[in-house]
């Protein structure tokens, strides 16, 4: 089961990975997508199984014995940018294990001592906006697969560091130097500056390039910069999100936000 989950996961994302959600879709998804989204939000909050996943899909971001610092986070959650500016802001090259959204890399970290940050955004917010990438995929599912991420963490909470989504975008080393506090690690805090900013967004933006096209209107909807176009097509989602068929999975996502930011 685990083996197929992984066969397919890389082809259901491709299947839509430049595809925007738009009005004609529907909210409830489609059967597979749903199937595969579930199974991996599910097995993926496992250490073992959910390394194992991250190592099979995408092993060069897959948490290892080298591994200097784990960041990780629901999508859309400034994962991107906080792994560019934080490699940024050090002497040195470290191994980071990143933008997996895999919980049970987090879990595996806190077991194996490795320094791990977890970054957390609002689930009307970033939900609404992968929900754009992810037409196939119910809000419903999409707004559990937020609850399963973070939910599995709050035993280990008092091991790893956490950014929120405001944090990081508006003063990422403040975080960090919050990180080292908790963490005892060393990390050289990131110096927030608009030039900083902007070369950060700048290594996001080629990284995409290498999979979108620039001069595209996808590449704004998937590219993680700070995006007006990106944020009027997600206004009607996250309205829907914020509707009374959504409100008992929202109030949980929203005491669930509070208790892992506040640690």
């Amino acid at each position: 089961m685990v083996r197929e989950i992984a066969r397919m996961a890389p082809n259901a994302e491709a299947a839509g990975r430049y595809r925007s959600r738009t009005s004609s879709d529907p909210d409830d998804g489609r059967l597979l997508d749903n199937a595969v989204y579930a199974a991996k939000t599910i097995v993926g909050a496992r250490p073992t199984v959910g390394v194992w996943i991250t190592r099979v899909r995408r092993s060069h971001l897959a948490l290892r014995n080298d591994t200097d610092v784990v960041i990780e986070g629901y999508p859309k959650s400034a994962n991107a940018f906080v792994a560019h500016a934080f490699q940024a802001a050090q002497p040195r090259h470290l191994r980071i294990a990143h933008t997996t959204h895999v919980a049970g890399q987090v879990i595996a970290a806190c077991r194996r001592g490795v320094p791990a940050l977890v970054l957390i955004r609002s689930a009307a917010q970033s939900v609404s906006r992968v929900a754009l990438v992810r037409p196939n995929v119910s809000l419903e599912l999409l707004l559990r697969g937020w609850i399963r991420f973070y939910e599995p963490l709050l035993p280990w909470r008092s091991k790893f560091a956490v950014g929120s989504f405001p944090a990081v975008t508006r003063d990422l080393g403040a975080v960090m130097a919050a990180m080292n506090q908790r963490l005892g690690t060393t990390f050289t805090p990131f110096d927030h500056t608009p030039e900083n900013q902007r070369a950060a967004f700048g290594a996001m933006e080629k990284d995409w390039a290498t999979r979108i096209d620039p001069g595209s209107p996808e590449f704004d909807v998937h590219a993680g910069r700070p995006s007006s176009y990106r944020d009027s097509l997600t206004t009607g989602i996250e309205e829907k999100l914020r509707s009374p068929r959504y409100a008992a999975l929202l109030a949980r996502a929203a005491e669930l936000e509070r208790v892992v930011a506040e640690g």
